[in-house]
């Protein structure tokens, strides 16, 4: 955590953010080619793109959602110099929290643990975010799915697990939470329950470091606060549990 915040938090933004028009003593990192990006916008008035490839395990998620902090951060930043503050904080920090929000929802359905990565994304993205010329903020974002891995709902190789969504319903909410009345009497609260959730040796071997539990209560506010329907969302995935 410390490490982390050393290299991707607040201060790190804040020096990329403030550099030269050369970037001069700045280190590779995914801030400087998102910093790059916004200035190339202003100058050009073109549509900027990254690609983040990798094999997997490499840090595509990972890298993607700090390209997205990153830019969220320098949205409010420079929306800030063309507003008033009131105006600017409510619209800014709505909008951030909308765009950091949508990443735990993404993951929970889209990823899943393999035998190379605990947290793989089974699915490829292209997400487009529009920025306003005259204040230089975010306007909206948007996101489109490719090649989801359908087969992995119903067949897993030894050592896998399914969708982290599915075990954040079965395990990850404990047997009083009152959607459990909403999912119905027949949804397990162990992970081996359900075919679905089992391996193809017949277990369930969870991630190193993550706990259910948590990441559905991160999910679930998400959705929440995302005005998304929890009840429909669980609903329907009790239904391919059965």
């Amino acid at each position: 955590e410390k490490l982390s915040e050393t290299v991707y938090g607040d201060e790190c933004m804040f020096a990329y953010g403030g550099a030269d028009v050369a970037f001069t003593g700045c280190a590779p990192h995914p801030y400087l080619l998102a910093e790059a990006a916004l200035r190339a916008l202003d100058r050009d008035r073109e549509s900027q793109s990254f690609v983040i490839s990798g094999e997997s395990g490499s840090g595509k998620t990972e890298t993607c959602k700090y390209v997205l902090r990153y830019l969220s951060y320098r949205s409010k930043r420079r929306y800030e110099h063309s507003v008033s503050h009131a105006e600017s904080d409510k619209r800014t920090s709505q909008l951030e929290e909308s765009v950091l929000l949508s990443n735990p929802i993404l993951e929970s359905f889209g990823n899943a643990k393999t035998n190379r990565n605990d947290n793989s994304s089974r699915w490829g993205k292209y997400t487009q975010v529009f920025v306003e010329p005259s204040s230089g903020a975010i306007e909206r974002v948007g996101m489109t799915a490719y090649l989801l891995e359908k087969v992995r709902v119903v067949e897993r190789s030894k050592g896998e697990r399914n969708y982290h969504i599915l075990y954040q319903m079965v395990t990850g909410i404990s047997a009083d939470d009152p959607i459990r009345t909403e999912i119905g009497p027949h949804i397990g609260t162990n992970g081996t329950d359900h075919a679905v959730l089992r391996d193809g040796a017949g277990g369930v071997k969870n991630p190193k470091d993550v706990d259910d539990r948590t990441t559905s209560k991160n999910t679930r506010e998400a959705l929440r606060v995302l005005n998304i329907d929890e009840k429909l969302a669980f609903n329907a995935l009790a239904a391919v549990c059965h």
